[in-house]
């Protein structure tokens, strides 16, 4: 073919080719609403029923608890339409950089070895329980984060991960000032309980809001 002919593929048509890689699986209990203990119904900025064919992400995190167990501190669902009217940026600085800190992972032997190319739902425990920036196992008796992309009432595989505290720190030192500040923005635009607000330390969570 002549390169005559070349043209990028558009929006629709890359989320249509990799479509064709998602699994819908049912969401597992470990991505449930630790206060109700059932799956997320709503979002937490417009309330929308998450299960009316919604998009939408669940961000999980966890901080290290007192009885050797980690314990949820902060944890919410927000829909792809809020997501997107956050209008929050990331800078070139920190797009280059997060680019290339996964190039340092993925494709690697031990992060292929860690996590299926092509996952399936037998494969989410390898998701949900090893970091997915470093591949070692989550210590859940310390801090670490998991977060995910869903579509009414599944969860769309491969697009859980877990991050170790170690991995939250790695992200946050490779973003600029300038990103930093753009996330930072996120907590008051989400209307989080106070209480909740002021017990986040955002430099932690940088980048896997």
């Amino acid at each position: 073919m002549s390169d005559d002919n070349y043209r990028p593929l558009s929006d629709d048509e890359m989320a249509d080719f990799f479509s064709g890689f998602i699994e819908l699986i049912d969401i597992p209990e470990a991505l449930y609403s630790a206060e109700t203990e059932e799956p997320f119904r709503n979002c937490i900025k417009c309330k929308c029923d998450l299960f009316d064919d919604v998009e939408y992400s669940i961000s999980k995190h966890f901080e290290e608890g007192v009885d050797g167990k980690a314990q949820i501190f902060l944890e919410y669902a927000l829909c792809k339409k809020c997501h997107e009217g956050l209008g929050i940026k990331t800078s070139e600085e920190s797009l280059k950089n997060i680019e290339a800190l996964y190039d340092e992972v993925l494709g690697k032997e031990l992060h292929n070895s860690t996590f299926s190319i092509f996952p399936e739902e037998e494969d989410l425990p390898e998701y949900l329980d090893h970091c997915y920036i470093t591949c070692q196992k989550i210590d859940k008796t310390k801090a670490y984060s998991v977060i995910g992309q869903f579509k009414g009432d599944k969860l769309m595989m491969p697009s859980v991960m877990s991050f170790s505290v170690e991995a939250r720190m790695k992200i946050a030192e490779v973003l600029s000032q300038e990103t930093k500040e753009e996330m930072d923005k996120m907590y008051d635009i989400i209307d989080l309980p106070p209480s909740v607000g002021k017990a986040i330390n955002v430099s932690d969570l940088l980048g896997i809001v």
